[in-house]
């Protein structure tokens, strides 16, 4: 979805919801949403008539005082409340919907916010902004994606940088032996495996596996490579 530059993301979907289109009785509770937030009253649920109207209250209130970050950005949805009777008494209709919220004091504003974004895009469903809340969920899977292939790619990086640096430490091993002139007193079979990986320095250790003769399995060269450095370095 492309959003206007002109309007926030808050803005798009406060629009959004002032057009839609209610109940007598849904319009009603809306509208009580203003009355809520100016006075210090307790929540009449009387108010709420059918199965819609305390969505459709939650719908005024968010669309007085509540502000969700774009979905490129944090995951944060709050609703500012003037005083903490009004936010207990949002934390609690919040919680008979399924929504578990938490508060915190900003100056001399109650802040009752979400900041999961599975919570977010079912809260924008609810209440009634289900094209806006589909762009979230879907902005949050890509960065997901994108999250765990940066992860792959880091954990492949240093795995690969983990071989290299085993790879050179062995070769240093082979060399000193070379030069020492201690190669050729090596066991037969690490002798082997040691020419054979001083000739194909990039080779992987399933490769230098099978070209031994016989082949042999990827644990057995790397068992014989340990060994090689350790009588080279006294590791």
């Amino acid at each position: 979805m492309i959003h206007n530059n002109k309007q926030t993301f808050t803005a798009e979907i406060k629009q959004f919801l002032s057009s839609v289109k209610e109940k007598k009785c849904c319009k009603k509770a809306s509208d009580y949403a203003g009355t809520f937030l100016q006075e210090d009253i307790v929540l009449d649920r009387a108010l709420f008539k059918c199965a819609e109207c305390r969505n459709a209250f939650l719908r005024g209130v968010f669309i007085r005082c509540a502000s969700v970050n774009a979905p490129d950005k944090s995951n944060h949805l709050e609703f500012k409340l003037p005083n903490e009777p009004d936010a207990d008494e949002l934390v609690v209709l919040l919680k008979e919907c399924g929504f578990e919220a938490k508060v915190s004091k900003r100056r001399n504003t109650y802040i009752v916010y979400f900041k999961d974004g599975e919570t977010i895009f079912q809260l924008l469903s609810v209440l009634g902004a289900q094209k806006y809340a589909f762009d979230f969920l879907n902005t949050i899977i890509e960065k997901q994606i994108r999250n765990d292939v940066n992860r792959v790619q880091n954990c492949e990086l240093a795995n690969m940088q983990k071989t290299a640096s085993a790879s050179r430490h062995v070769m240093d091993a082979i060399k000193m032996l070379e030069k020492d002139g201690e190669l050729e007193n090596l066991q037969e079979k690490l002798l082997y495996t040691a020419l054979l990986r001083r000739d194909n320095p990039d080779l992987s250790l399933t490769q230098l596996a099978q070209i031994h003769e016989p082949a042999i399995t990827k644990s057995c060269v790397n068992h014989r490579l340990e060994k090689i450095v350790k009588i080279a370095f006294g590791e």
